[in-house]
């Protein structure tokens, strides 16, 4: 589509003309006391691992740390900026056994950090009452919600066939 195209190209000028210039500025500030600098995901836009580069120069130790699945994605090259920060990380600290293992594939020194989580509040829900309901659940950033524009007429296709399936999507 002509307007999702635009909408990207509007949204990596506004990247390339603000945002990078500002990552910029602050690397030099974070550089110039920082012993340490531990990232979480990416400085700039998968794809484009250049700031990490700079900041692995400028400080004595990096560390980076993720959560999600980042180079299971093609998505603007977001496997290839995976492999580039793992590989000039000290240290990957990822969020599960499955994460750690991709970096150390790599050559990386990976910690498995799991995500926090409150299991006295966030535990195991009681059996539903319905047992043929079917929940398709996503938890996720609205930067990633727009995804669902190529599935969702088949996720509204399949709750009208099937009224025991329920769509739920928690974002900001």
């Amino acid at each position: 589509r002509l307007s999702a195209k635009f909408s990207d190209y509007v949204r990596y000028m506004l990247y390339a003309c603000v945002v990078r210039p500002i990552r910029r500025k602050q690397i030099s500030r974070w550089a110039s006391w920082a012993d340490v600098v531990i990232v979480q995901r990416e400085l700039y836009r998968p794809g484009d691992w250049t700031l990490e580069s700079e900041l692995r120069s400028r400080v004595q130790h990096f560390i980076w740390d993720y959560d999600d699945a980042l180079y299971a994605t093609e998505v603007f090259g977001a496997s290839g900026h995976v492999d580039a920060v793992v590989r000039m990380a000290d240290v990957v600290l990822a969020g599960n056994e499955t994460l750690a293992e991709y970096a150390r594939a790599r050559g990386a020194r990976a910690i498995v950090m799991p995500t926090s989580l409150d299991v006295e509040r966030y535990g195991p829900r009681p059996t539903r009452s319905s047992p043929g309901q079917v929940i398709i659940g996503w938890v996720g950033n609205p930067f990633n919600l727009r995804h669902f524009d190529v599935i969702m007429p088949a996720l509204r296709q399949v709750c009208r066939d099937h009224p025991d399936v329920v769509l739920r999507i928690v974002s900001d």
